[in-house]
């Protein structure tokens, strides 16, 4: 892992002084900003593992890695140690109180849209309900889940989509947390759980359980995972993060971090390209 992050900071060299890769004319990446013009961030995240997660007091992650490089493009003094972690609800409370933040990974859902500026995707996300295979839910269409109880955590992207989607607030168990929503499904104390087949492998290896023992039963929707600035954010900080991230898609680095953690299978380009 050490050798790929030095590999990683030549590439950022690249990145910073060569023009994208794109059609010819592509503009060339502007000189790097005087450090006093770079904004400093509130930054803001939750336990998602393996996107953005702590590990013994340091913050970890595909998510986190990415970030870091960006924030460097930019000439900021910014690192991962300036990540502070939440239960999701809080973090996402405090990224829209606080000027000058940004929160991640978070989908981006029509409910969001005006409330940041984006900066992604980092990945495209599958949202799909879930049940134990042993209880034999079947469902046509989604609002059939009406018939069930589903449990989400409380201001989640995947809670965010099933509002989109017709379903009521009065209708979820809403619990403060993925895991404690995760736990409730394996137990038999709800029936479906919103959530992307990654993360559900993800919390199931951390209960020591087979995730074969849960089927997909309805696709919800599939979204960008972004960075989310706040509004007051200067836009030319929202251009260069972009263009800086698109290099890395295209030079392939983001696909090596998805390898490095063992979910290649998750990322692909074509997804990020058409998106």
């Amino acid at each position: 892992m050490r050798k790929n992050r030095l590999a990683w900071l030549g590439l950022l060299f690249l990145l910073v002084g060569l023009p994208a890769r794109e059609d010819a004319g592509a503009e060339h990446f502007r000189p790097l900003p005087a450090p006093d013009s770079v904004p400093s961030f509130a930054i803001f995240s939750e336990e998602w593992n393996p996107f953005n997660f702590t590990e013994d007091g340091e913050a970890r992650g595909i998510s986190v890695e990415l970030l870091e490089l960006l924030l460097k493009s930019l000439g900021s003094d910014q690192t991962r140690e300036d990540i502070r972690f939440h239960p999701w609800a809080r973090a996402f409370f405090m990224a829209r109180e606080q000027p000058r933040s940004l929160i991640f990974t978070t989908m981006r859902t029509t409910e969001r849209e005006d409330l940041f500026q984006w900066v992604g995707p980092v990945f495209i996300h599958k949202t799909e309900l879930f049940a134990r295979r042993d209880r034999a839910i079947s469902l046509e269409k989604l609002n059939d889940a009406r018939e069930y109880t589903i449990t989400t955590y409380i201001d989640g992207a995947p809670e965010r989509l099933l509002l989109e989607r017709g379903i009521l607030l009065e209708e979820i168990d809403r619990v403060s947390t993925q895991e404690i929503a995760f736990l409730k499904i394996l137990h038999n104390r709800a029936d479906l759980i919103p959530t992307s087949k990654l993360s559900l492998v993800i919390l199931c290896r951390q209960a020591g359980v087979s995730p074969g023992i849960f089927e997909s039963v309805q696709e919800i929707a599939r979204r960008g995972m972004y960075f989310a600035f706040s509004l007051d954010t200067p836009r030319w900080v929202i251009t260069e993060l972009q263009r800086n991230l698109d290099n890395l898609h295209r030079r392939g680095l983001v696909a090596e971090l998805f390898a490095d953690h063992d979910i290649a299978g998750v990322y692909d380009i074509r997804d990020i390209l058409a998106h």
